[in-house]
């Protein structure tokens, strides 16, 4: 499981590009979402439900000082707590 939340947020990160408003770019989500995929088996519905929690619970603002806090060596527990959260939320089958 920690081996998708690092690879996913590798994503994320890969992903980003545009300003540093608070919403996420278009370009961010279909990124992700495609890289995601790759890695997930071709699962875009379980993409969309992740990227749909992060971007959620974080601005993009949020994520990019999140991002500049890992490249200086910060651990962003929070964020890796949610994500892991939000992955596994997104694996539970609807009902």
């Amino acid at each position: 499981m920690r081996k998708v939340i690092s690879s996913l947020f590798i994503l994320m990160i890969l992903a980003a590009c545009g300003g540093a408003g608070d919403a996420y770019p278009k370009q961010v989500r279909e990124n992700f979402v495609k890289s995601c995929a790759a890695k997930a088996n071709g699962k875009t519905t379980l993409c969309d439900c992740i990227f749909e929690k992060i971007s959620a619970r974080f601005t993009y603002r949020e994520f990019l000082a999140i991002e500049t806090e890992m490249k200086k060596g910060g651990q962003a527990t929070e964020f890796l707590r949610f994500v892991d959260s939000a992955t596994r939320s997104c694996m539970v089958p609807a009902r």
